[in-house]
C-alpha cells in the first residue's frame, strides 16, 4: 500500500512540475526522485550489510 502511496505522491509531484514549470523541469524532478528512491535502497542495503 505504501508504494501506491509513493506512486501517487510522484506523479502529483511531476504534474504540478509539468505545469508550472515545463516538461524539461518535470523530467529532472523525476530523475531526482528516482536518484532519492535508488539512495534510499543503497542505504539500506550498506546498513543491513554492515
Amino acid at each position: 500500500m505504501d508504494d501506491v502511496l509513493f506512486i501517487a505522491w510522484a506523479e502529483a509531484i511531476v504534474e504540478f512540475v509539468d505545469e508550472r514549470y515545463g516538461r524539461a523541469a518535470a523530467w529532472m524532478a523525476a530523475l531526482a526522485m528516482l536518484g532519492v528512491f535508488v539512495a534510499v535502497i543503497a542505504g539500506l542495503i550498506w546498513w543491513i550489510a554492515c
